[in-house]
């Protein structure tokens, strides 16, 4: 079995921090395509699509709608074939292998990208050099 693809709340803002789930626009098992809206996400600006970016069927645990979640951790998965799609009350996958001994570690792809945080502005004058 092909370790499930981790479909992450995205940064759909420079200021956002945390999204709400706001809906489902697919159910679990349905299969999905390239460019398909999974989801609807409040921002801190906006209601806004998350699309995904592979195919294959939707499955659980999905973050429940009205969950405040932060940028970057997991709302859902998606699992190549549909006899591997789990319930919303499974365990999430990286928990189920850490239960069972194994490690479940991100690829770099499904990391999502964070912009580069500005330098903090000095809090005041530099004292003079003596």
């Amino acid at each position: 079995m092909a370790e499930p693809y981790v479909i992450r709340m995205p940064q759909l803002s420079d200021t956002m921090t945390e999204g709400v789930i706001v809906s489902w626009e697919k159910e679990i098992g349905d299969k999905v395509s390239r460019g398909d809206v999974v989801a609807q996400v409040e921002t801190d600006k906006a209601v806004m699509d998350v699309e995904v970016f592979r195919e294959g069927y939707l499955s659980g645990p999905r973050a429940p709608v009205g969950a405040t979640v932060p940028v970057g951790e997991p709302i859902a998965y998606l699992v190549a074939n549909p006899e591997e799609v789990r319930p919303d009350e499974a365990e999430p996958p990286a928990q189920a292998a850490a239960s069972a001994g194994l490690s479940a570690e991100a690829s770099p792809e499904e990391a999502a990208p964070q912009p580069a945080q500005p330098a903090p502005e000095p809090s005041g004058p530099a004292a003079p050099e003596p």
